[in-house]
């Protein structure tokens, strides 16, 4: 997770293993999976739901992009003969990793009472067991591993 404050301005860049936010790397293959990236998505979306800025700042989201490179039309209209090579190559094809990349922009009111942030994603996503996150704040770099049991970062 990358976090910077410039004035105002907060910006927050999550990038995640898909295996972390849905529980698999490869394209969905069955309706249930299909929807669990689109729940995550729409989760991450709601972004001020998962990061808790200090109230006295006056935080709102202004923009929130997610993206995943997990989504994957090519399951579709495939012959029996595609499928056969498929398989051959699909101890390969495990190997891709696919991620989240979720952006987020927050205008604060009051930027110098934003001094904290409590990452939610570990109870919303179990599969997340440790967040590192580079800071750039007008008082200087932080950098910080955050756990379950140690979600703020704060400077």
């Amino acid at each position: 997770m990358n976090v910077a404050v410039e004035g105002s301005q907060l910006y927050i860049e999550l990038v995640s293993p898909a295996a972390n936010i849905v529980g698999f790397e490869h394209a969905p293959n069955t309706d249930e999976q299909e929807a669990a990236v689109d729940n995550a998505i729409a989760v991450l979306e709601a972004g001020d739901n998962l990061l808790g800025l200090p109230v006295e700042a006056e935080c709102s989201l202004v923009t929130a992009a997610v993206e995943s490179d997990i989504h994957s039309g090519e399951g579709d209209g495939h012959s029996g003969h595609e499928d056969e090579h498929e398989h051959k190559h699909s101890e390969h094809e495990e190997e891709v990793h696919s991620e989240f990349v979720a952006n987020y922009e927050f205008d604060c009111a009051n930027p110098e009472q934003l001094q904290q942030i409590e990452v939610g994603l570990f109870e919303t996503f179990p599969g997340i067991e440790e967040i590192e996150v580079q800071a750039l704040t007008d008082s200087g770099q932080v950098g910080k591993n955050l756990t379950p049991t140690d979600p703020i970062l704060s400077w």
